[in-house]
């Protein structure tokens, strides 16, 4: 048996990512954090009125919390739709469910049909190969176009519609390395320290895959609201910009001093 710790599709994904872009949201959406809890801007004046206040690492635990405050909601909201999504597709729809969130995932599945893809597999972990590292992650869906092609298909949930200008470079990666991917036999795999999964090679299925490598497509939900916009995603490009992401991650790593 080789077990190989794998990198998440989602990781490399987001190496090519405009740096100057992000940390100008990451700045705005962390001060309007802190502006809304008392007891961070509490901190805040604390951290200030300490000796030392002038270092950066003084304001580090602050800056961190107030990102964790952030995403959790955003990220909690976006699993929540995913394991809606995926009991639809299965037929195993729980009693209960808060229908302000089944509205959002069943609007998901509306645009699909409406476009002629009907939902085959969700929630699917894949093991990709072929680039110059081990790729893994789990593909939100496969879906059967009209001809007979399987689609791979991502949900994003999202506060407002219209993030594509964004992060259409993230998700041509990703999804070519779903659209590259081969179903892992081996269950759920265990993580490293660092949260990458360990990939027993064994297990990964022998079969091509057999998605269409060429396009997938992203739908978009506006979370309580059940607006939803889908987006054509280039697969070709993506695999190249797998190539090159995964170069930049080696590039960051090489030594270069004398």
């Amino acid at each position: 048996m080789t077990t190989v710790a794998a990198t998440r599709a989602s990781t490399l994904a987001k190496t090519l990512d405009d740096g100057f872009g992000l940390r100008a949201f990451d700045a705005a959406t962390t001060l309007e954090t802190v502006a809304a809890n008392q007891d961070l801007l509490a901190a805040l004046t604390l951290v200030r009125a300490t000796p030392g206040e002038g270092s950066w690492r003084a304001y580090k635990p602050l800056h961190e919390d107030a990102q964790a405050r952030r995403g959790k909601p955003e990220a909690q909201a976006g699993t929540n739709i995913h394991s809606v999504v995926q009991a639809i597709v299965e037929g195993v729809l729980p009693l209960g469910v808060d229908p302000v969130l089944l509205g959002d995932a069943q609007a998901v599945l509306d645009r699909l049909r409406e476009v002629g893809l009907e939902p085959v597999t969700s929630e699917e972990f894949v093991v990709t190969l072929g680039l110059p590292e081990l790729l893994a992650g789990t593909r939100d869906m496969l879906a059967r176009a009209k001809d007979g092609r399987l689609v791979v298909v991502d949900v994003k949930s999202t506060s407002s519609l219209g993030s594509e200008g964004f992060r259409a470079l993230a998700w041509s990666i990703q999804l070519a390395v779903y659209a590259h991917g081969r179903p892992y036999l081996g269950g759920e795999p265990t993580r490293d320290r660092w949260g990458r999964p360990r990939i027993d090679t064994a297990q990964v299925s022998a079969e091509e895959p057999q998605a269409d490598r060429t396009v997938a497509a992203v739908v978009e939900v506006e979370r309580g609201t059940g607006q939803t916009a889908i987006h054509r995603v280039d697969l070709v490009a993506g695999w190249e910009y797998a190539y090159l992401a995964c170069r930049v991650r080696q590039a960051r790593k090489a030594p270069v001093l004398l």
